[in-house]
């Protein structure tokens, strides 16, 4: 009993080191400490606040892109696709089928308080509307997460749940157009 109370008192007292405090009556708000870390991987991303920013970039960027143009979305979500997952040609052959028009624009939103861990998930196989996919038997290299992502389209709004994998500190997500 004697040795929790002391963990306590210890605790209380980091805790009230981190807020800070003054004489002065003054006080500053310091912003929380993640501790939350990844497993170890491959991946050089560590917290789930980094984990976020670069999710958070990847889907801003994305977005950015189809503002621009649809060309450069689709541009912009192939290079953002995992490496390996994808068959080139067929996403080309989609895009090239006029499944968007020259005013097609796509805002995509990710929810980053859905973000959650997923390492068994594996890319399943290609479908008839997306045939590009090239599926694999064992889970993408890096750290997989899985979380809820709204898009704003032409058509309206969809929110989907969607896999992203950090490999090497860079975020991958696995999207495509349906044909």
């Amino acid at each position: 009993m004697k040795r929790l109370t002391i963990a306590l008192v210890a605790l209380i007292g980091v805790t009230l080191a981190a807020c800070g405090s003054s004489s002065s009556g003054s006080s500053t708000t310091k912003p929380p400490v993640t501790t939350t870390t990844v497993p170890p991987t491959t991946t050089t991303t560590t917290s789930i606040a980094e984990v976020g920013a670069l999710i958070n970039t990847l889907y801003y960027n994305v977005s950015q892109a189809y503002a621009n143009s649809p060309a450069l979305g689709f541009e912009a979500v192939l290079a953002g696709d995992y490496p390996g997952s994808i068959d080139s040609a067929k996403f080309q052959a989609c895009v090239a089928s006029g499944v968007r028009n020259a005013t097609y624009t796509e805002t995509e939103v990710p929810n980053l308080t859905t973000l959650a861990l997923d390492p068994k998930w594996t890319l399943p196989a290609a479908t008839t509307n997306q045939p590009y996919w090239i599926p694999q038997s064992a889970p993408p290299v890096g750290t997989t997460y899985i979380l809820q992502v709204g898009i704003t389209y032409a058509g309206g709004n969809s929110s989907n749940l969607v896999h992203v994998t950090i490999l090497n500190g860079k975020p991958y997500f696995y999207e495509g157009p349906y044909c």
